[in-house]
């Protein structure tokens, strides 16, 4: 048995077996690294060997002990402690000696990951609800933070998929068990999937498959753990490289598609508002009154990132329109008062929705995350439906002029191809 002790050592055992099979023995947290370090440094490998036998990890399978069928292949036993229990589990299935490594110091596992810059595993449980899948591994993913909206949750869970796919994981989303004061009526937190409301699962499993099938992971993304271990988040548009835009739109039209009733609902609104304006130009205009707002009063949980003046927009969108040559504005807003001004300054060329709005007085009044939050009598999902109907429509215009919100970000990578002229106000933030 060939003995690791440094990583000369591991990296003499994976040249050995570059013309074999070669197995990580045990899949939990080590091996997990393991793995890792093998794809990052293009080691070519083909499992992991497990009493559970089941699910996928890194990519490759993870087979039972009994399904060992070729005497040529290497092993690399992935536990320190439990280093003489895997090398017996593998003897007894008739494996030699002389093909088996075992690590014998745990600080290899992190010299690996200095070595492939592999960062932490974050923070997870592993569950198993039946035996249905057993060549899958599921990744549940859900958020504890109670405030946030749609699209918020919509541009953290993307980076979970993203994480998914690179370990050969099918991701879900779970908001059942945790409260979406964002988009889910009072009478149903806790008790329905909201977002099963407004998207399709992103692994294409419900539920109630998944939570019957036999390996499933579940990671709170609000845990910083995992945050860390997830790596960039989609929403900083303004800093991210072409390559990065392109990699997260193309993330966004794999995993996040609308449900049956909402594509219905996008695709009738665009075809009604929109169809006047065939052969034209549409500048998106997306307004967010109530930010302003917050930051004022001090009124939100979060930092929010400042808007312009009413007036402002206003001038703007005009001198923009000539520019970018546009025929038409479409407006996305809060307040009824902002329809009206675009209305005035810009006659039939503004299209909009007729989603329900609030008064400005209103909004100034105290529309704040926690009161509209804690209003028990609010119907959030149909707000929310109306809200994700706007923003894919903003994201089928040609130019955007908009201040930063997580709607607007979402809109702007949800935009198949590319908008002719972006303009995002970027005047600082307010933190309370």
């Amino acid at each position: 048995m060939f003995t690791i002790k440094t990583m000369d050592d591991l990296h003499k055992w994976i040249e050995k077996s570059h013309d074999k099979k070669l197995y990580v023995v045990g899949a939990g947290d080590y091996g997990e690294y393991i793995g890792e370090y093998l794809n990052k440094t293009d080691v070519k490998w083909h499992g992991y060997i497990d009493r559970r036998g089941c699910g996928v990890l890194n990519g490759k399978p993870v087979l039972g002990y009994d399904l060992i069928t070729d005497n040529e292949a290497m092993y690399i036993i992935s536990s320190v402690s439990l280093g003489e229990t895997l090398t017996k589990q593998l003897l007894s299935h008739g494996i030699e000696k002389e093909t088996i490594a075992g690590i014998k110091e745990k600080n290899i596992f992190g010299l690996m990951r200095l070595e492939a810059n592999i960062p932490s595993h974050g923070s997870y449980s592993v569950t198993s609800g039946g035996e249905l899948n057993p060549d899958k591994t599921f990744m549940v993913m859900e958020r504890s933070h109670p405030f946030e909206g749609l699209f918020c949750d919509l541009l953290q869970y993307i980076r979970g998929c993203s994480y998914a796919e690179k370990k050969g994981f099918v991701p879900a989303i779970d908001d059942t068990f945790y409260i979406r004061l964002g988009y889910q009526n009072f009478d149903k937190l806790c008790a329905e999937n909201a977002w099963d409301y407004y998207f399709e699962q992103p692994g294409g499993f419900a539920l109630s498959e998944i939570n019957k099938s036999k390996t499933i992971r579940h990671y709170n993304l609000d845990d910083s753990a995992n945050a860390e271990c997830m790596g960039e988040y989609a929403r900083d548009i303004e800093s991210m490289s072409k390559e990065q835009i392109q990699y997260w739109k193309a993330m966004l039209k794999k995993y996040m598609r609308p449900s049956a009733e909402m594509g219905e609902r996008i695709e009738e609104s665009y075809k009604q508002l929109f169809g006047r304006t065939e052969g034209k130009k549409v500048l998106g205009v997306s307004v967010r009154e109530s930010y302003n707002v917050h930051a004022n009063n001090k009124l939100s949980h979060c930092v929010i990132r400042l808007q312009p003046e009413m007036e402002a927009y206003l001038r703007d969108v005009g001198d923009k329109m000539k520019e970018y040559g546009c025929d038409y504005v479409f407006v996305i807003c809060q307040a009824t008062e902002t329809i009206d001004l675009f209305k005035d300054r810009f006659g039939d060329k503004v299209i909009f929705t007729n989603r329900k709005r609030m008064s400005q007085k209103a909004i100034e009044e105290g529309a704040s995350s926690f009161s509209h939050s804690f209003n028990f009598k609010s119907d959030k999902v149909s707000k929310t439906k109306d809200y994700m109907v706007d923003i894919y429509l903003l994201s089928r215009c040609d130019s955007l002029l908009c201040g930063w919100t997580h709607g607007n970000a979402a809109a702007f990578l949800l935009k198949d191809g590319e908008f002719d002229n972006v303009k995002i106000y970027k005047l600082g933030d307010s933190e309370w």
